[in-house]
């Protein structure tokens, strides 16, 4: 039968709108999976970036906990005395007390295990490896008694290298459900720790029983797992975390695709509706239902590619049906939801958990974009350390110190720094960024500092507790000083070294303090290769006695020339190996070389003392004090021949533990002098107190005595004091015969400079005072 014209073009538009909606209910279903592809490997992508992130952050911590103790003076000692019973109860408490699931001590050259909670024989090896490579702290992940452990290692020095510590904390079950709950993705851990033991896994979907899988190697049976992932309508994601020749551990994310694409369901069905609804009508309005339904489709299929893409801003407006409304509507719901997922996902990678300030991370692109959008602007950056932070978790717990730092974010919120970005860089460090900087203001670096520190002024009401929180600011101005960030958290971190040093509460950054910082780094590190390669020597300065006319005594002078930074004077690494600890052995080595040469001196028949300098942090060394006198009792010899100097420094430290150890040594018969007398605040003070035989006057004083009068005053009135309390005086720094001979009307009792002889070396000291007392007088006019 013939069908008629109306027939014939009814069913031609009833065909052509059922292929065109069935082609627009394709493409949309093409779309939404496309987007649901796309937005399942961003999702992986974001996840993985997360739980390294995870993983730095949780290193950072367990770092910093590690470290913090093994620089506890009482764990070191506790190592270094204590029986391998004890070490592994101390151990095991302070492990505890950390919250490591697992702690280990090994031997500090060979890497042997001393003591460990858990088996160690797969991954010994690997950290043998690590510790005879470099003395640095180092983290990894292990595989011990088939559990992942994420290892911090630490060295123990005192200063010697004398032990590895190191603290493990388990990545178990709950680990990975927290991980699956921030990042909507599912995560398996798949690891073996032996080539001969069963591989296990930690995940968070259903995992197979291994025995089921071929065998083969590692790799083969994590690409088995991932393609059983995938035939379950999976699309995974792995990252290889650890290998070695025994252990391998590898990450695999998975998000199913089922279960993303039912964000797309309504919108199918809606598209479903809509198709059927358009059949229907089609015989009274085909083409008019045909160009109504085309367009917003079109539309919809367009925002569908959109959302695949990552674009979220615009909103899906469509004019229509109240279904396409709906559809509109489900997929701009849909699109919302996707990207307050993705948002919060990325909060969670820009700031810190604990106060929900900006991470390190997060401060590094705020300060890049500031550079990109301002790049001629001038700001400050503060870098700011709470100095008492391990004094307040020490005494209060981290649970209060945690407290404190959430209520630093809050006030800084809604003090007048709320427009500077405040973030938080490392568990005791923040960094602000503040913004314009003009330096034409008076002293603008000052002000910058006052409206900074005022945050952290008022204490902190925390658990019925008023803490006072410390900090030392350090502030480096952007351009002139840094253009990169990393640049400025260092020389931030150099300038915060710098304030503690010089014990300011603030500093600004100046140039030549990196290169400064980078020399003495150097001069530390050469410090301890001359200590154990012998490359110090000694020099001495006669000091001759004004009364008697003869050579009694001479001072030890230490001298270090380095092969690789050339000659160094004592005026630059002596502080710094005070600094580094190292400056009491130093001392040792000096007082055995010096000890040891003035005992051959009078073994030849020559009379001659020796003088020796001992630092402010030598005298409250009882470790030292002991080390001297027994080497006192080791040699024969006249002991008031031998003279330690010291200053009053050691007084201002510690007075009470330097009374009683300077007042050992005088009852043990040295002679003790003090050193640059006038120089500090409090000499007159100090004086009477302190168990001295002998005042030296400092050479600013005595350089220039003879032209200047009121040099003259405080030299004579010193002489005359010191011997009314029965004390010797000698000056150094004479380098005249009208000085010597000034002096001498003073009635000083003793001279020592370049006017009498420069240090020289042990072996021309006695040819010198073989010449010089044949005529003493005439030499010493001689000499000028």
């Amino acid at each position: 039968m013939t069908l008629s014209f109306r027939s014939q073009l009814l069913l031609f538009f009833i065909s052509l709108l059922g292929f065109t909606l069935m082609a627009e209910l394709w493409a949309v279903s093409q779309a939404a999976d496309r987007a649901t592809r796309v937005n399942a490997m961003r999702t992986l992508a974001v996840a993985e970036r997360v739980f390294v992130s995870l993983l730095e952050e949780s290193h950072q911590q367990q770092l910093y906990r590690t470290v913090h103790l093994s620089e506890d003076p009482a764990f070191r000692r506790a190592i270094s005395t204590a029986r391998l019973n004890t070490i592994s109860s101390i151990l095991v408490s302070h492990g505890q007390r950390l919250g490591a699931d697992m702690v280990v001590l090994l031997e500090p050259h060979q890497g042997d295990v001393m003591t460990s909670t858990h088996s160690l024989a797969s991954t010994l090896p690997q950290l043998r490896e690590h510790l005879q490579a470099s003395n640095e702290p180092f983290s990894g992940l292990v595989i011990a008694e088939q559990q992942p452990f994420q290892l911090v290692m630490v060295p123990v020095l005192t200063p010697n290298l004398i032990a590895w510590v190191g603290m493990g904390f388990v990545i178990d079950k709950a680990l990975v459900n927290r991980f699956r709950d921030i990042s909507n993705a599912d995560i398996s851990l798949l690891y073996r720790g032996d080539q001969t033991a069963m591989i296990s896994s930690i995940s968070t979907t259903q995992t197979p029983t291994w025995t089921d899988f071929s065998n083969g190697s590692f790799d083969q049976l994590v690409g088995q797992f991932e393609r059983l992932l995938n035939d379950r309508g999976n699309l995974s994601r792995q990252r290889l975390l650890l290998v070695d020749d025994r252990q391998q551990l590898t990450l695999m994310l998975s998000v199913s695709l089922t279960k993303a694409k039912l964000i797309f369901s309504d919108m199918e069905s809606q598209i479903v509706l809509i198709s059927a609804l358009g059949l229907m009508l089609a015989v009274f309005l085909t083409v008019m239902v045909a160009r109504r339904l085309t367009a917003p489709i079109n539309r919809l299929v367009r925002a569908a590619e959109r959302i695949g893409r990552g674009d979220y801003e615009q909103l899906a407006v469509t004019r229509g049906s109240r279904e396409l409304h709906v559809l509109s509507d489900t997929l701009n719901n849909m699109q919302r939801a996707i990207a307050d997922r993705e948002q919060h996902i990325r909060y969670q990678a820009q700031h810190d958990l604990l106060t929900g300030l900006p991470n390190r991370n997060q401060m590094n692109e705020l300060f890049d974009q500031r550079r990109l959008d301002q790049p001629s602007a001038h700001f400050a950056v503060a870098l700011i350390k709470v100095s008492n932070f391990d004094t307040l978790s020490d005494a209060y717990g981290m649970g209060i110190v945690d407290q404190m730092l959430q209520q630093v974010g809050q006030r800084f919120a809604s003090s007048p720094t709320s427009a500077m970005t405040l973030g938080l860089i490392a568990t005791d460090e923040f960094l602000l960024l503040s913004e314009s900087f003009s330096s034409a203001a008076d002293d603008p670096e000052q002000s910058f500092s006052d409206a900074v520190t005022l945050g952290f002024e008022q204490p902190f009401q925390c658990a019925n507790l008023e803490l006072q929180c410390e900090v030392r600011l350090a502030m480096v101005l952007c351009p002139a000083h840094a253009e990169q960030f990393e640049d400025t958290v260092r020389r931030g971190r150099i300038t915060l070294a710098e304030a503690r040093r010089t014990d300011q509460r603030s500093l600004v950054y100046d140039a030549g303090q990196e290169v400064r910082h980078l020399r003495q780094i150097k001069v530390t590190r050469r410090l301890q290769q001359a200590l154990v390669n012998d490359g110090f020597s000694l020099l001495f300065q006669p000091q001759y006695d004004l009364k008697t006319k003869r050579v009694y005594s001479a001072e030890a002078l230490i001298r270090w020339h380095d092969e690789e930074l050339g000659a160094m004077f004592p005026d630059e690494f002596i502080s710094l190996a005070e600094e580094s600890g190292v400056i009491t052995q130093i001392t040792e080595w000096v007082f055995t070389q010096a000890l040891e040469q003035m005992v051959r001196w009078q073994a030849a028949g020559y009379r001659i003392g020796v003088s020796i300098n001992l630092s402010a942090k030598d005298i409250l060394k009882d470790e030292l004090i002991d080390s001297v006198i027994r080497q006192l009792d080791a040699h024969d010899f006249e002991r008031s021949n031998l003279m330690l100097e010291i200053t009053e420094s050691a007084l201002i430290a510690d007075a009470e533990r330097a009374l009683f150890n300077l007042q050992r040594l005088y009852d043990a018969g040295v002679h003790l002098a003090m050193d640059d007398f006038g120089t500090g605040y409090s000499s007159l003070t100090q004086l009477k107190s302190m168990p001295v035989h002998e005042l030296k006057i400092d050479k600013s004083f005595v350089m220039n005595l003879c032209n200047d009068k009121a040099d003259q005053q405080i030299v004579r009135s010193t002489i005359d004091m010191a011997h009314h309390l029965g004390l010797s005086v000698i000056a150094e720094g004479v380098e005249s015969l009208a000085a010597s001979s000034l002096l001498g009307e003073m009635n000083c009792d003793a001279i020592q400079g370049y006017h009498l002889s420069r240090p020289i070396p042990a072996k021309a000291l006695l040819a010198w005072v073989d010449y010089f007392e044949q005529a003493p007088l005439e030499r010493l006019e001689s000499t000028t």
